[in-house]
């Protein structure tokens, strides 16, 4: 019985190998198909630190199973949607497939097709071709079979370098209608507003001068809510549709400063209590602001539950009064008064005191960065590291974070605007001497939006 077989399949092959350089058509058909591909155990390569001190690299095992193939029979595309890790090595592995008909690979070296078999290991570096023959030889259909791999670590960021925006001292960046506002000043104090389109973003407009605002607006605190920008000058609240003309909005009670805004709610601080408002004139005062309350340099972030979607977490970051540790406080959406989460002192994992603090919410976590700064009685240079916090603002750390700032930017102290677009981008719009726009994106991010199929 297995001399027929053989027989059968040296017969096919000759057949098969017949009917290769034809030019019929290729028909569709069920007995010529591809049904299952998985790749066998791979073998990753990673650096990580010993003792938090020396890079060692480890061999880590990487499941076939958990990478599964998508086979799309109208394109005849065959690809792994999960990229596998970066450093896996796929130039020598063996692979399995289930099909309808007898399965072929082209073997580039010896420009032929070669019956494909699970024992043989190949190389996927390349996109191979593959051909599924009928048994009877009348029918075939040719596949294109791609392995993604990342080819950069997925958490690390990759930095852009572009045109200065001509403010010299940027103090907002918010993404409205596909564009970011700057809002800042000239170095003679006159506020200015510059924009940019996310598609375009070496092309700053020239600086406008923003009236209808008093000299004392805390331009530092300019929200979008609904589809107009807010911020609190002297008591009141003022409010612009295009972030160049503002005007002063009637309000029952004074706003000193403005905390940050949800899809449906401004949260500020009116008179000595933190109060919220959905039409952005009554407001409602929640509780009063507590002496470790942020109130300076506030960062905040509004981001959904993992475990239930129609919940948001509400997060302020910043310094209480005039004291220089960091105060994190949060509540969630469906909460009615907030919580202090950590007032960093003596915390060895507390978040470090920025000058010009950022926290921003990517990646699913809390990043923090900004100028100098102490940590645990130790200094820490400008921009020398994100300190990220996956635990929402409880504790942040350094170690294993594979996201980088720009080294041009260490020890940077000219002032600068930081944003999330919604594209993942992260920009931050350095000013000073030497003014840029970095623009940076998790490696994850843009390999998803450029590189799967």
């Amino acid at each position: 019985m297995q001399r027929i077989i053989y027989i059968a399949l040296f017969s096919l092959a000759l057949v098969v190998s017949s009917c290769f350089g034809g030019d019929e058509e290729t028909v569709n058909n069920p007995y010529a198909a591809l049904r299952h591909f998985s790749l066998d155990n791979m073998i990753c390569y990673d650096t990580i630190k010993v003792d938090n001190v020396s890079d060692s690299v480890v061999k880590i095992i990487v499941p076939g199973e958990y990478y599964p193939f998508v086979i799309n029979q109208k394109t005849k595309q065959v690809y792994n949607s999960k990229p596998l890790p970066y450093n896996t090595d796929v130039s020598k592995v063996s692979a399995t497939a289930q099909n309808d008909g007898v399965l072929y690979v082209y073997n580039d070296t010896l420009d032929n097709f070669e019956y494909f078999s699970s024992s043989d290991s190949l190389d996927y570096r390349a996109p191979k071709r593959l051909l599924v023959v009928s048994l009877d030889a009348e029918y075939k259909q040719e596949y294109t079979l791609t392995v993604n791999v990342y080819d950069k670590d997925p958490e690390g960021i990759s930095w852009s370098k572009g045109a200065a925006a001509a403010v010299a001292l940027p103090l907002c960046a918010i993404e409205k209608s596909g564009s970011i506002y700057l809002f800042g000043k000239h170095n003679s104090g006159e506020a200015l507003l510059s924009t940019a389109a996310l598609d375009a973003p070496a092309d700053w407009s020239a600086p406008q001068t923003i009236s209808g605002l008093p000299e004392s607006a805390l331009l530092e605190c300019v929200l979008l809510f609904g589809d107009s920008f807010y911020v609190a000058a002297d008591g009141a609240l003022y409010s612009s549709q295009d972030g160049a003309e503002w005007d002063a909005v009637s309000t029952e009670c004074a706003v000193s400063e403005l905390l940050f805004a949800s899809e449906n709610e401004l949260w500020a601080i009116s008179g000595d209590s933190v109060s919220y408002t959905l039409n952005a004139t009554d407001f409602v005062q929640v509780q009063p602001v507590a002496d470790n309350f942020p109130v300076n340099n506030i960062s905040s972030a509004v981001y959904p539950l993992r475990t239930n979607p129609y919940i948001s977490r509400y997060i302020l970051v910043g310094y209480p009064g005039e004291s220089k540790v960091p105060a994190v406080w949060s509540k969630l959406s469906n909460e009615n008064g907030w919580v202090s989460y950590s007032d960093g002192a003596n915390e060895a994992f507390a978040c470090p005191s920025f000058e010009n603090m950022s926290v921003i919410y990517y990646n699913a976590r809390l990043y923090a960065f900004g100028g100098a700064a102490n940590h645990n009685g130790n200094s820490v240079a400008p921009f020398s590291a994100f300190y990220v916090s996956s635990d929402n603002g409880l504790t942040w750390i350094t170690d294993g974070v594979k996201a980088k700032l720009p080294d041009e930017l260490l020890g940077a102290t000219a002032p600068y605007a930081t944003v999330v677009d919604s594209n993942n981008y992260i920009w931050i719009i350095q000013g000073g001497d030497q003014p840029c726009v970095w623009r940076g994106i998790l490696n994850r991010y843009e390999y998803e939006a450029n590189n799967l199929q």
